[in-house]
């Protein structure tokens, strides 16, 4: 692995980073009793990472996304981050992403939901991404994906296949 980073447990070709001289371990919420005490509600956990409570991000300056569908919510949040209209999202329902490079250094977006988040094949995002309920990033043969930023999952994470998250 490159220098600094470290095989993050949850199969082969998935990468993670964490701040410099702090082990993987360390940044996951069974070995984290401040992690764990902050996953203990949506409230608390957005607070924790995204400094304000799930009320007050909805009622930030955010896009809200709704839709009829995963697919429709996410062809949305596309739409309306490449018209220069938002970074920040509320994504109201599932949302599934098909190979999508979405924010840049620049110009990194936030991602948030209180429902499922899924990625499907080669995609790169800037920003952060925060789902209350499951994370899923699904490869199914050789491809990759890369997060610059932050992946906050309170519930379940799971990847299939070369996830590179760096942080």
């Amino acid at each position: 692995l490159p220098a600094g980073m470290q095989n993050c447990g949850g199969g082969p070709g998935q990468i993670m980073t964490t701040m410099p001289g702090t082990p993987i371990s360390a940044a996951i919420r069974p070995n984290d009793a401040a992690l764990a005490a902050a996953a203990a509600t949506t409230d608390s956990m957005m607070k924790a990472y995204l400094g304000m409570t799930l009320a007050e991000y909805q009622a930030s300056p955010t896009c809200e996304i709704n839709g009829t569908s995963a697919s429709d919510r996410a062809n949305q949040v596309l739409a309306r981050y490449s018209s220069g209209e938002c970074t920040r999202f509320w994504i109201n329902g599932d949302v599934q992403f098909s190979a999508v490079t979405l924010g840049t250094q620049g110009r990194p977006v936030i991602i948030a939901s209180a429902n499922d988040m899924t990625f499907n094949g080669n995609s790169e995002i800037w920003g952060i991404v925060y789902s209350d309920i499951d994370f899923m990033w699904s490869h199914n043969g050789t491809g990759t994906a890369t997060v610059h930023g932050q992946v906050i999952v309170r519930g379940n994470y799971y990847a299939n296949g070369n996830i590179t998250i760096d942080y």
